[in-house]
């Protein structure tokens, strides 16, 4: 039923509301009076259940209690089917940028494409390392913005920045993780808590057999 309100606690102030279609919610910050809808990905793109299971490694990985099992667990994921697990990582990560849009006013674009992290995980590097470190980094915004803007120029180009040379997924993997602790951080510093926005969306929607666009610009007040 439009404007029946599953409000996440966990997701800072914003509202997740529903929409008059069951595959989408609309993300609402009542302090801005921005919003943005976001609809649910193709099952035959993206499964909902893999996405939650991805967020959830995601932040075990950088968890020390908790990273080595899932870390491990994480990597074999990315080895056996490295497309459909950095395409998810990926999705997450543009749910966010676009969940700090409603918040911020910065586009969810220009998010994904100052994805970066400055924290304890970085160590000094030298400028080989530093290069790696760009590189890298650069493959995880090429893999955002293609989740954005759901363009199939931008797919093809993340499918080819993740397959060569052979064996970089298995890095990437490490790398988007980082890069999402310190995403987390940044947002926590925005007042947003992004620990269940994934799982609350996924609970709140259904797939349906006429997948549209997952993102679009936030409205204004």
């Amino acid at each position: 039923m439009p404007n029946s309100r599953p409000e996440s606690r966990d997701s800072g102030d914003l509202r997740l509301v529903r929409t008059a279609h069951a595959d989408s919610l609309e993300i609402v910050d009542p302090e801005s009076g921005r919003s943005a809808v976001v609809v649910r990905p193709g099952e035959d793109v993206l499964v909902m259940d893999d996405l939650v299971r991805l967020d959830r490694l995601a932040s075990a990985a950088t968890n020390l209690a908790a990273s080595p099992d899932a870390h491990r667990e994480l990597i074999d994921l990315v080895e056996a089917e490295p497309l459909p697990v950095l395409t998810g990582l990926s999705w997450i990560i543009a749910l966010w940028c676009v969940a700090c849009e409603v918040r911020t006013g910065m586009s969810a674009i220009e998010g994904a494409r100052g994805l970066d992290y400055h924290g304890a995980w970085r160590r000094t590097p030298a400028p080989d390392d530093e290069h790696m470190w760009n590189a890298l980094t650069q493959r995880v915004r090429i893999g955002v913005l293609a989740a954005l803007s759901e363009d199939e120029q931008a797919r093809r180009a993340f499918a080819q920045a993740i397959a060569n040379p052979p064996g970089v997924a298995r890095a990437l993997a490490h790398h988007t993780v980082v890069l999402m602790d310190g995403f987390r951080q940044d947002m926590t510093s925005n007042g947003l808590r992004p620990q269940h926005l994934l799982t609350t969306f996924a609970e709140h929607t259904h797939p349906t057999t006429h997948p549209r666009r997952c993102f679009t610009p936030s409205r204004q007040p």
